[in-house]
């Protein structure tokens, strides 16, 4: 398996370990499940997948998870763009450290 396949199996799993976790605490809203997420996304950084990687990510779970959701508006996808590229920062930030 080559490396672009690895890391898109690695991807996969990653999304729907993801998914199932934001379905469990959509159900009940334990923090138990929210910190499952969170050690989910600490994993997935130690790993390299990016700040906008992962919100593009939340919100495929987030339009998985929630019945009847229609597709975001114009107006929601423009805030979501503005919110990745905003991380652009803390992922060159991150970058810079880890190459220390």
């Amino acid at each position: 398996m080559g490396r672009a396949q690895y890391m898109k199996a690695g991807l996969e799993t990653f999304r729907r370990r993801y998914l199932a976790a934001l379905r469990r605490y959509l159900k009940d809203g334990t923090a138990e499940h929210g910190q499952a997420g969170a050690e989910l996304v600490r994993g997935a950084l130690v790993r390299g997948l990016g700040e906008r990687v992962l919100v593009g990510l939340h919100r495929a779970a987030v339009r998985d998870s929630v019945p009847g959701r229609a597709a975001p508006s114009a107006v929601e996808a423009a805030a979501e763009r503005f919110f990745a590229a905003s991380l652009l920062p803390v992922e060159e930030a991150r970058g810079a450290v880890v190459a220390l």
